[in-house]
C-alpha cells in the first residue's frame, strides 16, 4: 500500500482547498521528507484527513469522551468524539481525498465529504459521506458506509488501529514514548507496535502447559494403581485372538466370493439393459437414415429444376438489361429537363416576386408623394407637376435662406459676449459695494458694542473686588459666632453654676450663661447678612463672565468682519458708483432685449427654413425614386415575359421525354417482375447458394447417420460379446459349488 495524493478543504486550521500530490517532484524522489510549520499551520490536520479518508476517524479523537456534547451553530450541538467537528466555523463544506495504491498494485481514490443544510453557515451538520473508486478503470464502489470501509480495509491490508502504529504514528504517541522510562516506555512500545499479542500468547502457551502437565499427572497416577493379569490368563487371550484371526480369514474369503459373484450378475444385467437401448438407437438412427435419404433426393431434384428455370428466364434477362440501359439514359435526360424547368418556372416565380415588389414600390413612392403634397391618401399628381412643384419650393427656400442671412449679420453686430461679460462684470461689482456698504455699518455697531460692554466689564470686577472684600469680612465674623454658638459649647454654658470656675477659660463669672437668647438672635443676623453677601457676589461673578463672554464673541464678529471687508476690497474694479452701475446696466438690459428678440426670430424663421429644405429634399428624393421604380417595373415585365416564353418551351421538350420514359417502364415492369437484371441475378444465385447448401447439410446428415448407425451396430457386436463372456463367467462358478 502507498500513498500518493492527499487533497483537502475546509478542515480545522486548514481553509479552502490544499493538495499535497506525492507523485510529482520534489516529493516523487524525495525519499525522506518533514512537514513542519508552526503552531496551528495545519500538520496533523494533513494527518487527520488521511485517516478520515481511509477510516472515516481521525487520531486527535482517540482520548475524546463522548458523553460530552459541544454547541455548533444555533441550538445544534454535536458530540466531542463526532468526526465532523474537523469541519472548519464559518464554512458550509469540507472534504478529504486519498489517492492511494491498493495491495492488489491497482490505484484507488477514497473521498470523506461533509456539508450543512442548504450549504450555509447557519445549517446543521448533515451526515459525512464516503466514495471509493477505482481510478485505472474508473468504476465506483456500491455499498453502505460501514461496507465501503470493509473494502478500504481490505484494499489498504490494514485496520485502523494498525494503520496508526505502523503507517501513521500520531504526535502524542510519540512524545509520550519519548518521555516515558521503564516499564511504562515497554508498555507504550507495545501499544504502538502491537507486540502486546505476543505476552498474550506467552500466558496462554503457560496455561495450557500447566493443563497438559496436570493432566499427564493424573493419567501416570491411574496407570499406578492398575493390576497386571497372571500369565496363563494372558496365554488364554492370545489363543483366543488366533481363532478368531482365523475364522475372520475364512469369513472374509467368502465375502470376495459372493462380492464377484454379485458383480458378475450386476454387470450382466447392465450389458443386456444397454444392448437393448442400443438395439432402439439403432432402430431409431435407421428410421432417421431413410428420412435424410428421402430428404437428400427431393433436394437434388429441386436444384436441377431451379437450374432448369434459370435457363428459361435467359431472353427476359437480356431482354430486361437492354431496356435498363435505355431507361438509364432516358432517365438521365429526364432529369436534366426536369432540372431545367424546375430553374425556370423558378426563376418565372422569382421574377414575378420582383415585379410585385417593384410594382408595390412604385406605389409606395406614389403615395409618399401624395402624402408629401397633399397630406391625403387621393390620387397622385403627374410627376412633371410635382417637378414644378418643388422648383417653386427651392426658390422660397433660397428667398428666406437670404432674409436668414442678413438677419445674422444684424445679431453677430451686436456683439452679445461684450454685452454679456459686461453685464455680469458690473452686477458683480453692484453686488460687492452693496455688501461693503452693508458690512462697513455692521462694524461701526460692533465697535460701539464693544465699548459699551468694555465699560460694563470694568464697572462689574470693580464692584465684584468690594464685594468680595466685604465677603470675606462677614465669613469671618459668621464662622466666629458659629462656633461661640456650637453644640458643645451650648453644652458647657448649660453645665456653668455660679461661683465655680469655667473649665474652659478659668473665670468664675459666666455672663453667656444668662444671655443665651440674646446670642442666638445675633448669629442668626449674622448668618443672614453671610448668606446675602454671598448670592450677591456669585450674581456679580455670573453678570461679569457673561459681559467677558459676549465681549469675546462681538472681538471674533469685528475680525470677521473686517477679513470679509478686506477680501470685497480687493475684488474691486473702477465702474463708478452704485447710481452709475445701475444706470448702465438698465442700458446694456435694453440692448440685450434688442438682441434677443431679434435672436428669436432668426431662430423661427432657420427652423422654417429647415423644414422647407427637409420638405424639398424629401420630395425630390421621392420623384427620383418614383422614376428608377418605373424603369424597374418596366423592365421586370419585359424579363418576366422572356422568361415564361422560355419556361413554356422547355415544358412541352419535358412532356416528349415524360412520355417516352413512361412507355420504356411499363415495358420493363412486365420482365422479371419488375426487378433489375442485377436483382434478378443476385436472388437466383442467392436461391442457388441456398439450396446447394441445403443439398451439403442433407448430404452431411446421411453420411453423419450412417456413421452413427455403423457406430451403434459396432458397439452392439462388443456388448453381445461381454454379455457372452459374463454368461461364461457366471457358469463357471455355480459349477464350483
Amino acid at each position: 500500500m502507498k500513498i500518493l495524493a492527499i487533497r483537502l478543504k475546509n478542515l480545522t486550521s486548514i481553509e479552502g482547498a490544499v493538495e499535497v500530490d506525492f507523485a510529482m517532484e520534489p516529493l516523487n524522489s524525495a525519499g525522506i521528507f518533514a512537514i513542519s510549520g508552526a503552531t496551528g499551520a495545519g500538520k496533523s490536520t494533513l494527518l487527520d484527513a488521511l485517516c478520515l479518508a481511509l477510516y472515516d476517524k481521525a487520531p486527535r479523537f482517540a482520548n475524546s469522551v463522548e458523553s460530552i456534547n459541544l454547541a455548533d451553530v444555533g441550538d445544534n450541538q454535536i458530540n466531542q468524539s463526532d468526526v465532523r467537528n474537523l469541519l472548519r466555523r464559518g464554512t458550509t463544506d469540507g472534504y478529504a481525498e486519498v489517492d492511494f495504491l491498493g495491495v492488489d498494485g491497482h490505484r484507488y481514490r477514497s473521498r470523506w465529504s461533509v456539508r450543512r443544510t442548504r450549504n450555509k453557515v447557519s445549517g446543521s451538520l448533515q451526515p459525512q459521506t464516503m466514495e471509493v473508486k477505482e481510478l485505472d478503470t474508473g468504476k465506483e464502489f456500491q455499498g453502505t458506509k460501514k461496507e465501503l470501509l470493509a473494502q478500504l480495509t481490505e484494499l489498504v491490508g490494514l485496520t485502523y488501529e494498525q494503520f496508526t502504529r505502523t503507517v501513521l504514528l500520531a504526535q502524542n504517541d510519540f512524545s509520550t514514548f519519548l518521555k516515558s522510562k521503564g516499564v511504562a516506555k515497554a508498555e507504550l512500545l507495545e501499544k504502538l507496535t502491537g507486540t502486546g499479542v505476543y505476552s498474550r500468547i506467552s500466558q496462554e502457551v503457560f496455561l495450557r502447559n500447566k493443563l497438559v502437565q496436570e493432566e499427564v499427572t493424573t493419567i501416570r497416577n491411574r496407570m499406578s494403581v492398575i493390576d497386571l493379569l497372571p500369565e496363563e490368563e494372558l496365554l488364554a487371550l492370545q489363543k483366543e485372538k488366533e481363532l478368531l484371526i482365523a475364522k475372520r480369514a475364512v469369513g472374509i474369503q467368502l465375502l470376495a466370493e459372493q462380492n464377484a459373484r454379485l458383480n458378475i450378475v450386476r454387470s450382466l444385467k447392465m450389458q443386456e439393459e444397454l444392448w437393448k437401448k442400443k438395439q432402439q438407437e439403432e432402430q431409431g438412427e435407421e428410421a432417421k437414415l431413410r428420412l435424410l435419404q428421402e430428404t437428400l433426393a427431393s433436394q437434388e431434384e429441386g436444384l436441377v429444376r431451379f437450374k432448369a428455370q434459370w435457363e428459361a428466364i435467359q431472353p427476359d434477362l437480356k431482354k430486361a438489361r437492354q431496356l435498363d440501359v435505355q431507361i438509364q439514359s432516358q432517365q438521365e435526360g429526364y432529369n436534366q429537363l426536369r432540372q431545367i424547368l424546375e430553374t425556370a418556372c423558378g426563376q418565372v416565380a422569382e421574377q414575378e416576386e420582383k415585379m410585385r415588389m417593384a410594382t408595390k414600390q412604385l406605389q409606395g413612392a406614389y403615395r409618399s408623394l401624395n402624402r408629401l403634397l397633399t397630406n391625403t391618401e387621393t390620387e397622385s399628381l403627374p410627376l412633371e407637376q410635382v417637378e414644378d412643384i418643388l422648383q417653386q419650393e427651392e426658390d422660397k427656400l433660397k428667398a428666406a435662406i437670404k432674409a436668414n442671412e442678413e438677419r445674422l449679420v444684424r445679431l453677430n453686430a451686436f456683439d452679445y459676449v461684450s454685452l454679456d461679460e459686461e453685464q455680469k462684470k458690473l452686477q458683480k461689482e453692484l453686488v460687492r459695494q452693496q455688501n461693503v456698504r452693508q458690512l462697513t455699518e455692521s462694524q461701526e455697531k460692533v465697535k460701539t458694542e464693544i465699548v459699551r460692554l468694555e465699560k460694563e466689564t470694568v464697572d462689574c470686577s470693580t464692584q465684584l473686588t468690594e464685594q468680595e472684600a466685604t465677603r470675606k469680612t462677614i465669613q469671618r465674623l459668621y464662622e466666629n459666632a458659629r462656633m461661640a454658638v456650637g453644640k458643645d459649647v451650648k453644652a458647657l454654658r448649660q453645665q456653668l453654676q455660679e461661683g465655680e470656675a469655667c473649665p474652659v477659660c478659668g473665670s468664675t463669672s459666666h455672663p453667656y450663661h444668662r444671655e443665651q437668647e440674646v446670642v442666638d438672635i445675633l448669629f442668626r443676623n449674622i448668618e443672614q447678612e453671610y448668606n446675602t453677601v454671598v448670592i450677591a457676589c456669585q450674581q456679580t461673578n455670573n453678570q461679569h463672565i457673561a459681559l467677558q463672554r459676549d465681549l469675546a464673541h462681538q472681538k471674533t464678529v469685528a475680525g470677521q468682519i473686517k477679513e470679509q471687508l478686506s477680501i470685497w476690497q480687493k475684488e474691486e474694479i473702477h465702474a463708478g458708483n452704485e447710481e452709475q452701475i445701475q444706470n448702465r446696466l438698465q442700458e446694456l438690459a435694453k440692448r440685450i432685449q434688442e438682441y434677443s428678440s431679434l435672436y428669436t426670430e432668426w431662430q423661427q424663421n432657420d427652423e422654417t427654413i429647415k423644414k422647407i429644405r427637409v420638405h424639398s429634399e424629401a420630395l425630390r428624393e421621392n420623384v427620383s425614386q418614383c422614376r428608377l421604380t418605373m424603369q424597374q417595373v418596366s423592365s421586370a415585365k419585359e424579363q418576366l415575359a422572356l422568361l415564361q416564353n422560355a419556361a413554356s418551351a422547355e415544358q412541352k421538350r419535358f412532356e416528349v421525354v415524360e412520355k417516352a420514359l413512361d412507355t420504356l417502364r411499363q415495358e420493363r415492369s412486365q420482365l422479371l417482375k419488375g426487378k433489375s437484371a442485377d436483382e434478378a441475378e443476385a436472388a437466383v444465385a442467392k436461391r442457388e447458394k441456398e439450396l446447394t447448401h441445403a443439398l451439403d447439410g442433407a448430404r452431411l446428415g446421411v453420411e453423419t447417420s450412417h456413421n452413427r448407425l455403423l457406430g451403434l451396430q459396432g458397439e452392439m457386436k462388443q456388448i453381445a460379446a461381454t454379455v457372452g463372456e459374463l454368461q461364461e463367467q457366471q457358469k463357471k462358478i455355480e459349477c464350483k459349488k
